[in-house]
């Protein structure tokens, strides 16, 4: 079960940085957060949607790294 767990972990990771390199594409630079004007425009939901797209394949690989570390039997 754990090299499940580690193999989610890097599928994450990979699909990760495929997203990171789109946004650095879109936006033309490398950023950590979507674009400010975004969210002062009131889109606060496509803003909220870009930050977990970001963000979320790392804490699930976090967490699937977490799992693998509990579930080391």
């Amino acid at each position: 079960m754990r090299a499940t767990y580690l193999v989610y972990a890097l599928i994450s990771l990979i699909a990760a940085a495929v997203i990171w390199v789109f946004v650095a594409g879109w936006a033309g630079k490398i950023v950590f957060l979507p674009d400010a004007s975004l969210l002062a425009s009131g889109e606060w939901l496509s803003w909220a949607f870009f930050v977990a797209l970001m963000y979320a394949p790392i804490a699930f690989a976090g967490w699937m790294i977490f799992m693998a570390q509990r579930n080391d039997g």
